[in-house]
């Protein structure tokens, strides 16, 4: 895990242009070539490799089943990389093979290159993208149009969320448990840059975001909006290394027996708070996660393992179930039934000894047999499967087709044989030497 997730990839994709002299191995599409802007024209994916045009894409029909697709414009606490965030889709492919079991020839990384507004990158002699500012606007939404046309035709594209999608979650989470969404969306308080989002910044707010306004005065204060509002639990997307700072957590422990704090930003640079400071400052009471591996935290005589909040415990088992059972599309569903698996996963003794949140690392590749389980049951269950007829053992079903990542013996197996049954295949009868003479 360490070497393709979180700050591994983040410094490879950082330095790509020192530490290589060839494209990373996946789909380059730009603007530069007309024969993109037809890309709804063609068939479904082909895997290409650097040498290829882009253009090639979608020519011939090939095992393609699961694209992840960037145009490096905000690659995870590290902004716009460019077409350098290629190692990103890169990186989340092979966990979906190490993690899942996906058949490496089914995966297809995607970098849409649409230029770059990173000046340094646009100064760098080595930089593999278009030199030029991003376009975007009308050219842009046709590109992206285009490419989303051809590869729905037949394919399952797979798109990460964003930091709001957290919030929308918890509000189907909500839903499911009986609440409006009326009254979901008062219990999620979100902040942004500007701070606090209420209803007076309406107008400069995007539509997904005005559900969850609130009729507050405006403040960029994270400690008073905790003081007001008293909340259960705090989750950090924001990439501000230390924005929970030590009069926060301890605010977070005063008004509840067992705070919940999730700093998932990443690198560790960027985490709101560390591990240890969560610990130390709750007094072991935290319910902590974080985005960046964090190692033990011992206090008390007592071992504290944080967990990590990283999408490797959900995306590939809800993949594996997609392709194997042919989705029409992925429903928001499918990702509850994931988060559901992965918390009953999660032991009592886990739980309440090392206070952890997250399901063992080496247990991920049974829990996303599990979770493909789940979302397939889900798809036949509301016509979203279209493949026919529905296996009687789903377990069965995809055990058989998952990668396996082991080598087979390459020496022949012995066995030890008993002495005695090596002189003959079956007791002979033994006579007495007078009956023979007798003869």
């Amino acid at each position: 895990m360490p070497l393709i997730k979180a700050s591994r990839v983040k410094h490879g994709v950082r330095t790509l242009s020192t530490t290589t002299v060839t494209k990373a191995n996946g789909a380059d599409l730009d603007l530069s070539d007309p024969k993109q802007l037809a890309l709804h024209k063609l068939y479904r994916p082909e895997r290409i490799t650097p040498a290829k045009r882009g253009e090639e894409l979608l020519r011939t029909p090939r095992l393609n089943k699961a694209i992840v697709v960037t145009d490096g414009e905000r690659i995870l606490g590290l902004g716009d990389l460019g077409t350098y965030g290629i190692g990103i889709p890169v990186g989340k492919l092979a966990l979906y093979v190490a993690l899942a079991g996906v058949q490496p020839e089914w995966c297809l990384p995607v970098i849409i290159d649409v230029g770059t507004d990173n000046q340094g990158l646009l100064n760098d002699p080595f930089y593999t993208g278009l030199r030029r500012k991003r376009v975007r606007g009308e050219e842009y939404d046709r590109l992206m149009d285009n490419f989303m046309k051809a590869c729905t035709k037949r394919s399952v594209v797979f798109l990460s969320y964003a930091a709001t999608g957290i919030a929308e979650l918890c509000v189907k989470q909500m839903t499911e448990e009986g609440l409006s969404e009326e009254e979901a969306c008062a219990n999620i308080y979100l902040m942004d840059i500007d701070g606090l989002i209420t209803k007076r910044r309406s107008n400069n707010l995007q539509d997904r975001h005005l559900k969850f306004a609130k009729d507050m005065p405006d403040t960029k204060s994270l400690l008073e909006v905790i003081k007001t509002v008293k909340p259960d639990g705090i989750i950090g997307a924001s990439t501000v290394g230390g924005s929970f700072s030590e009069e926060i957590i301890t605010e977070m422990a005063r008004i509840n027996q067992r705070p919940i704090i999730f700093a998932l930003s990443n690198p560790t640079s960027k985490a709101e708070c560390t591990a240890e400071d969560a610990y130390r400052i709750t007094n072991g009471s935290v319910l902590f996660a974080s985005g960046s591996p964090f190692e033990n935290v011992e206090m008390d005589g007592r071992i504290f393992k944080p967990g990590q909040g990283n999408n490797a415990y959900i995306f590939p088992g809800v993949a594996l179930g997609a392709i194997l059972f042919k989705a029409k599309h992925i429903p928001d569903k499918a990702f509850l039934l994931a988060a559901r698996r992965c918390a009953n996963f999660v032991t009592e003794k886990s739980l309440n000894t090392y206070s952890r949140l997250y399901p063992r690392l080496k247990d991920i590749r049974e829990l996303s047999v599990l979770i493909a389980i789940d979302v397939g049951n889900y798809l036949f269950k509301h016509n979203l499967a279209t493949l026919h007829p529905e296996p009687e053992d789903k377990e069965m079903f995809i055990r058989q087709q998952i990668y396996s990542v082991e080598y087979d013996e390459l020496i022949n197996k012995t066995y030890s044989w008993p002495t005695k049954d090596m002189k003959h295949g079956f007791p002979v009868p033994v006579m007495e030497r007078s009956s023979m003479d007798e003869e």
